[in-house]
């Protein structure tokens, strides 16, 4: 199944931005280096990682050249947050300070608020 996932979002070509791998169970060092070792490097993983025993894997996800999902605090490739509030002026500076590339995704629940949280972020930056 991961080839032909991997196959299929290659199509994408340079619209294909980071691929967010969520993982939302107590931490299994086996299965991250299952999906680590299966997926091609090359491609940008965000791992978006809820259990509170995944604390402390950032450097190896670094090594990988993969990130943990709204981190700024460790050093990586680049930077993939998810956000479901409007940007404010603090979230903007911390944008715009870190190093390297920065993806944004904006999540919305009952109203589609996410491109107008896009644009203001726009704006603030």
């Amino acid at each position: 199944m991961i080839g032909t996932f991997e196959s299929r979002v290659r199509h994408l070509e340079d619209r294909l931005g980071p691929i967010r791998i969520s993982l939302k169970k107590a931490r299994d060092d086996g299965a991250l280096e299952l999906l680590l070792g299966s997926l091609d490097p090359s491609l940008r993983l965000a791992f978006d990682l809820e259990h509170p025993s995944w604390d402390g894997v950032e450097p190896r996800l670094a090594e990988a050249g993969a990130v943990r999902v709204n981190d700024l605090d460790h050093p990586a490739p680049f930077r993939y947050l998810r956000r479901r509030e409007a940007p404010d002026e603090a979230f903007a500076a911390a944008v715009s300070a870190a190093d390297g590339p920065v993806y944004v995704y904006f999540r919305h629940d009952d109203e589609p608020d996410a491109p107008a949280h896009a644009s203001r972020l726009r704006e603030l930056l």
